[in-house]
């Protein structure tokens, strides 16, 4: 909505302000009564829009569900990205298989991690850092 729908919106709306024949003849002319029907095919759209995703997002929900439990709701950024990002809660059970074990009673790790790494598309998750090992920089 952000970038699609308020672009949209306000492009559908200025052409009942600033549409003119001379430009582009044989089309519609910049008026009021322009703008009231350009406002109103722009609001229609609008509310066609919401009520069939709102619909759609339901029947999802119900059927195969649009977000995941809880529980591996923690190390989605880990096993998707090998990033750790926006932790509000951990899981209880290890969704990575060689990574560290997940603590119900923290939000945040105190281990190093080493940086996650891409070869041939295929994304390495972070691993906690060797002691022995100084971090790579770039």
């Amino acid at each position: 909505w952000g970038v699609h729908g308020m672009g949209g919106f306000t492009g559908t709306l200025l052409v009942g302000v600033l549409a003119d024949r001379t430009v582009n003849p044989g089309t519609v002319e910049r008026s009021f009564h322009q703008f009231y029907v350009q406002a109103s095919c722009a609001c229609i759209c609008a509310a066609y829009s919401f009520i069939v995703s709102y619909i759609l997002l339901k029947f999802l929900d119900v059927t195969v569900g649009i977000r995941p439990k809880r529980s591996h709701e923690g190390d989605l950024d880990m096993t998707q990205t090998g990033e750790q990002a926006y932790v509000t809660h951990r899981s209880s059970e290890n969704l990575i298989e060689d990574g560290a074990a997940s603590d119900d009673d923290s939000d945040t790790t105190t281990e190093d991690f080493e940086p996650a790494t891409v070869k041939k598309g295929k994304v390495t998750p972070r691993r906690p850092m060797d002691s022995t090992r100084e971090l790579r920089t770039a």
